[in-house]
């Protein structure tokens, strides 16, 4: 298995490390990067580094889509990057209802293959996340408001445990371990595949508006938001600004958008899901070097004079089979998310300090309002941040499972990256 090992200066390895996101994460450089093609791989290489104890074997990180923006949450400086890009099946069954992914696949190239079966998956709404990190995070796609998060929405996972063992885990066999991938992240193994299932979908109706930066499109676009959220005014089927998934033209849901004053531009229309997901790339602008992500979350309710500078989003409507702390049905709940993209590695104190205040401020108010809720979404989440605590009672469940399938603590102690359980 040496021919899976790239070393740095070779092109493999540089690939590998220019795929992440973020200059955080492409700033970091492993001792090398093992980039396996089939399951049997992982597992030997799982043994392998674990062969001589959990505390004496090298560090690693596990890399699928590296969207995740923190230096070090799917890389590592100087022990084993594990890139799992290259094991990026996508296989659906004969009757083509549930559907296999490679925990390797970015959505971008996985619709690209289901839309011409006109079908599609709970997957993620930006062409470059990985199928990984995305599934044991808890992922938002466009038809979250009526299937809730990604990760309710798995049969199957197979995965890697700390002693080097393939299992597949669902709600009959391993189902403790099936629940807490539901949101535990990395914490438990390597994950190599999905089961997922899949759904009839041919186009949908989205595009973007840019509105000028004044204080009456302000006003227009807060009410725009409010009556959106307006639980007398839920469609299940629209995701704010996002997508619509019904073959509809100009749905009227968003009809508050769509008349705001002063509009600069729309590029609104009915797509199909892959060719949306090529033209969302994501937060960052083009040639930054490095970026934060603080994500948080409230009750929707009407606030008379607030205004919001950052992305307003509603969330999944989850149906509880996850690890996530969450209430099931729960349909007026926002998630807010502050990103700062910037160039120099001078300027990490003052833009931590600063977007962390103004996150402060915003929760202060929310609090004194009864209505900030403390999950936080861990795949937007900041090193500095604490997803896992935020699920609640749910984190010590997680632990049990975690000491149940990695006693010795491989994902615990050799994995540095992401958010731990202990």
């Amino acid at each position: 298995m040496p021919y899976r090992f790239l070393l740095p200066l070779s092109g493999g390895y540089n690939r590998s490390v220019l795929s992440y996101y973020s200059g955080q994460e492409r700033g970091l450089r492993p001792c090398c990067v093992f980039a396996p093609t089939r399951s049997s791989e992982v597992a030997r290489f799982v043994r392998e580094v674990t062969k001589n104890g959990s505390s004496r074997s090298p560090k690693f990180a596990i890399h699928s889509g590296g969207h995740t923006i923190w230096g070090g949450a799917a890389n590592i400086a100087g022990g084993i990057t594990v890139d799992m890009r290259a094991m990026n099946e996508v296989e659906l069954s004969l009757d083509r209802k549930p559907a296999k992914i490679g925990t390797g696949g970015i959505w971008s190239d996985i619709y690209t293959v289901l839309v011409p079966h006109n079908l599609t998956v709970m997957g993620g709404r930006v062409a470059g996340i990985g199928v990984g990190g995305l599934f044991t995070g808890g992922g938002i796609n466009y038809l979250s408001r009526r299937y809730g998060w990604v990760c309710d929405n798995i049969y199957a996972y197979e995965i890697v445990l700390g002693n080097g063992d393939v299992v597949v885990a669902t709600a009959d066999l391993y189902a403790d371990l099936w629940l807490a991938l539901k949101g535990g992240s990395n914490n438990f193994g390597i994950v190599l595949s999905l089961h997922v299932p899949t759904w009839l979908m041919k186009l949908m109706w989205r595009g973007s508006l840019t509105v000028p930066y004044i204080t009456e499109v302000l006003l227009g676009s807060a009410k725009a938001f409010a009556e959106f959220m307006a639980l007398t005014n839920f469609d299940n089927s629209a995701d704010m600004g996002l997508a619509f998934v019904f073959e509809a033209d100009n749905p009227p849901v968003y009809l508050s958008f769509l008349s705001i004053i002063g509009r600069i531009s729309s590029n609104t229309g009915l797509q199909n899901v892959a060719n949306i997901t090529k033209e969302t790339n994501g937060s960052l602008p083009e040639g930054s070097l490095r970026a934060i992500d603080l994500v948080y979350s409230f009750r929707n309710a009407d606030v008379a004079g607030l205004q919001l500078v950052y992305l307003l989003q509603p969330h999944p409507v989850t149906n509880g089979t996850n690890s996530l702390g969450l209430e099931p049905g729960g349909c007026e709940f926002v998630m807010a998310v502050l990103t700062a993209a910037y160039s120099d590695r001078e300027d990490d104190g003052m833009v931590q300090k600063t977007v962390q205040a103004i996150m402060n401020n915003h929760i202060h108010v929310l609090q004194e309002k009864g209505l900030y809720i403390s999950y936080k979404y861990l795949n937007y989440a900041d090193k500095s941040q604490d997803p896992i605590a935020s699920y609640g009672k749910t984190k010590r469940r997680l632990q049990s499972v975690s000491r149940k399938y990695d006693h010795q603590g491989v994902f615990q102690k050799r994995v540095p990256g992401g958010f731990k359980l202990f």
